[in-house]
């Protein structure tokens, strides 16, 4: 069975792990380095990531997408229905959105992207970031090796990023912030 994306996300509950502690210690610190009021979030999930925004900036707009329904409704409980947080169920490679956000945001989200798809996708991400873009993922490396669940793919982001303003921060051996700098401001 091939993997699709909206019908393996549809229902699937919040999954919470030991490292997403790490994850958000050092995603906040990268995020506390940074200028924004706006913010697109491509694979917001439940909203553990738009709650910690909403925890600890103060911000005029943030739009969340996500494939599964289920996931958006928990996302809007996370951050109080917040009047400034929508959030939208789309496949990102298919949403028509015409602004640009001062920081677009992925957190484990492009590693369930295929192959032939990222291209497209990361580079629509680049191209409505208006200053930033932060994905935090796996990279390959050690403990990284395939076979991975079908739902998973290992994206070589040094070699990606590589001709971009960027910098890249390690959490573990296995996960990695990149960001890349569109404009200083």
């Amino acid at each position: 069975m091939a993997y699709d994306p909206q019908e393996y996300w549809k229902d699937k509950p919040l999954d919470i792990y030991p490292a997403h502690k790490d994850q958000e210690v050092q995603l906040l610190k990268v995020l506390k380095e940074l200028n924004f009021n706006s913010v697109l979030e491509v694979g917001c999930g439940t909203g553990r990531i738009s709650k910690l925004i909403r925890d600890n900036f103060q911000i005029d707009e943030y739009k969340g997408i996500d494939l599964s329904e289920y996931r958006i409704k928990e996302a809007k409980n996370a951050v109080n229905n917040d009047p400034r947080y929508s959030f939208q169920v789309a496949p990102f490679q298919f949403m028509d959105v015409q602004k640009k956000y001062d920081l677009v945001i992925a957190i484990e989200v492009l590693m369930h992207v295929p192959p032939k798809e990222f291209p497209f996708v990361y580079g629509k991400m680049l191209g409505l970031a208006e200053y930033d873009v932060v994905s935090l993922d796996y990279s390959p490396g050690k403990g990284m090796e395939e076979p991975l669940e079908p739902h998973n793919f290992l994206h070589d982001y040094p070699s990606i990023i590589q001709n971009l303003p960027h910098r890249v921060i390690k959490i573990s051996d296995k996960q990695m912030i990149f960001h890349v700098i569109i404009d200083q401001h």
